[in-house]
């Protein structure tokens, strides 16, 4: 399994300055960038199931995001 290496720069900084509480609050420049850092970074540009080449700003997601299916996180 892929794991996360390291937070980027330019999200972190931001997370400081602008304290946002929930993902819809992100600036939707950052949230971009940040999704295009976690598809080349983390995914390689490849779909987790198929291998695929990846040629939108899909994500997988191994657990759902939504709280109540996992409240522990």
């Amino acid at each position: 399994m892929r794991t996360i290496k390291e937070t980027p720069t330019f999200f972190s900084d931001y997370i400081k300055k602008e304290k946002p509480e929930n993902w819809g609050k992100l600036d939707a420049e950052i949230r971009s960038r940040l999704r295009n850092h976690i598809k080349t970074t983390e995914q390689f540009n490849v779909d987790a199931y198929t291998q695929q080449t990846l040629n939108t700003e899909h994500i997988d997601h191994y657990k759902r995001k939504a709280g109540h299916f996992f409240p522990q996180l």
